[in-house]
């Protein structure tokens, strides 16, 4: 990911990239989360799925227990959220049939490459499809993936 120094897997302890003074930020962090965690509640929230830490030149995002940490000149915002708080399998399988279910329509609209179906059953399959397809979509942000969840 552009912009991305090192991340820490808090869970294992796992670091990858340069990052200076790993242990002392994992525990660091580890500290942060349970405080957040316990001022989320106070806020009526049922619990913390994330947060960033903002510097002048580095910045730390935490989420799915993983703290990222970045390069503020370089690091692409919306890059660094679509890849944690979005399910791209769900994501892609959204895309496609709903692409496909689009492309039936044209065929059963507007050409006659389906005329031998009766009027309504050439529909079914594509509303079916176009359904399912809006369905995923939104699936793939759904509470635990649009927020950071871990």
């Amino acid at each position: 990911m552009r912009g991305e120094l090192g991340r820490i897997d808090l869970r294992s302890g796992k670091v990858e990239g340069e990052v200076e003074r790993a242990e002392e930020l994992a525990s660091l962090l580890k500290e942060d989360c349970q405080v957040g965690e316990r001022e989320a509640i106070e806020l009526g929230f049922r619990k913390l799925n994330g947060f960033v830490i903002l510097g002048e030149k580095r910045s730390i995002a935490f989420a799915k227990n993983v703290a990222v940490i970045v390069d503020n000149s370089f690091v692409t915002w919306d890059e660094l959220f679509v890849h944690y708080g979005l399910d791209r399998t769900y994501l892609t399988v959204g895309a496609v049939l709903t692409g496909l279910s689009l492309m039936l329509f044209y065929l059963a609209l507007g050409t006659s490459l389906l005329d031998y179906f009766a009027p309504e059953p050439r529909l079914y399959t594509p509303i079916l499809m176009l359904l399912l397809g809006l369905t995923f979509l939104g699936i793939s942000k759904s509470r635990p993936k649009y927020r950071f969840s871990s």
